[in-house]
């Protein structure tokens, strides 16, 4: 995560513009979290089994995802 905050901020924070939004319009709440806390809470809520916090693993790779995904709508337009 702090590697990905430093490329942001190398990029006059340019480069996850709107990221925070979009995850949460993509959850229906937190406006008002920091997108990692978003990330963490997308996790959680897409494993819908009740059984606590995802092991750090899965939230890289699901925040991977969610990166992934938004810039590839974001460079179609489609955000």
């Amino acid at each position: 995560m702090a590697f990905i905050n430093g490329c942001d901020a190398i990029r006059d924070w340019s480069l996850l513009g709107g990221f925070r939004e979009w995850l949460a319009r993509r959850l229906g709440h937190g406006m008002n979290l920091v997108w990692w806390e978003l990330v963490r809470q997308i996790a959680v809520a897409e494993r819908g089994d009740g059984s606590g916090e995802p092991e750090e693993s899965i939230l890289i790779d699901r925040m991977f995802e969610l990166i992934d995904e938004f810039l590839i709508q974001r460079a179609s337009n489609i955000l």
